[in-house]
């Protein structure tokens, strides 16, 4: 499913999809980055994160990397999209040094100060910085590029169109970002599944599902005018990527929000959203086997098959996008 102005067609044939295949084939293992030509460094200063840097010289477009509420680095992503030549920061927002140590009111500041810090780096083209951000990170990246008009394209997976509370030890009772020290407004979410669903999810005889509960937080329409992200500020690409099948939270519905409200606003630069039928929450990457969800704590959504072809086909367009808006990396 497409919405929204498509610019990427005339990229199938370009050499960026050959690039992808061989890149499909080999994915360096975690903590491995030799075979791919990859350089890792630890930043480690008013930015945290890892920065990973392409085989190439001179100067490349540079890439913030956004995860989500896990916490958690992504080396493998990061690995891959830098051996496609871009310099790609892994910024971390929480549990990490001087940064909130849960995920609740995490400073706006911080997020847009990284797209200077990367900018000024020797290896990165100032006038060539994307975003991409997963879930929680897709919030993230969405709200950083509706306050930095430098920012030249955003690829959001599994996005949110509005604020949500953090998951931390707030318990859900804190905006997840605040700004000049004060929390966001945010969408509330109230635990109302009931003491015997509740139950037996503690003792683990069914799988958690999250997005019922998000899904309630939608009907809020009060709450959702507040904290709705003003997409419509953002003066760069969009590209927006979702499952249908997404079990944490209603991310296709949450995409189709985003375009509507720039639709509405007459938006003039290039957005658009793709929703892979079978997918769930996460893809994973191409060339990796997905892991079998029905055996985790928490119910992600999607088959294998769906999110394999999802992994392989999203990856692809997200190549071609960042081709098509940031330039040639290489």
């Amino acid at each position: 499913m497409f919405s929204g102005v498509h610019k990427l067609a005339e990229l199938r044939n370009l050499a960026v999809v050959t690039t992808f295949v061989l890149c499909a084939g080999y994915l360096p293992p975690p903590n491995d980055l030799h075979g791919s030509g990859v350089r890792l460094h630890e930043i480690r200063t008013n930015v945290i994160g890892d920065l990973y840097l392409p085989p190439t010289s001179g100067r490349v477009p540079g890439l913030i990397l956004l995860g989500g509420s896990d916490g958690q680095p992504m080396k493998e992503r990061s690995t891959l999209l830098a051996s496609n030549g871009y310099a790609v920061l892994n910024l971390f927002y929480f549990g990490h040094g001087p940064l909130p140590k849960q995920f609740a009111e995490v400073p706006l500041e911080y997020l847009t100060n990284a797209v200077s810090w990367l900018q000024a780096h020797e290896r990165v083209d100032p006038t060539r910085v994307g975003l991409i951000g997963y879930s929680r990170g897709a919030e993230a990246a969405l709200l950083i590029a509706t306050f930095r008009s430098d920012v030249k394209a955003v690829v959001a997976v599994a996005p949110s169109s509005v604020i949500w509370p953090g998951p931390g030890a707030s318990g859900y009772f804190h905006s997840a970002w605040s700004l000049n020290g004060k929390e966001l407004p945010y969408v509330p979410i109230k635990f109302s599944k009931g003491f015997g669903t509740f139950l037996k999810e503690v003792r683990r005889e069914t799988q958690i599902e999250h997005r019922p509960l998000f899904e309630d937080g939608l009907k809020n329409k009060q709450a959702v005018e507040l904290a709705t992200i003003p997409v419509e500020k953002i003066r760069g690409a969009l590209l927006l990527i979702s499952g249908k099948d997404d079990r944490v939270w209603p991310s296709a519905p949450m995409a189709e929000m985003i375009v509507g409200r720039l639709r509405d606003r007459q938006h003039t630069f290039t957005f658009q959203h793709v929703c892979y039928e079978n997918a769930g929450h996460s893809f994973g990457l191409p060339g990796v086997t997905p892991s079998d969800n029905r055996k985790a704590s928490f119910k992600m959504g999607g088959t294998a098959a769906g999110n394999a072809e999802a992994a392989v086909r999203s990856w692809q367009t997200t190549l071609e996008f960042l081709q098509l808006e940031l330039g040639p990396p290489k």
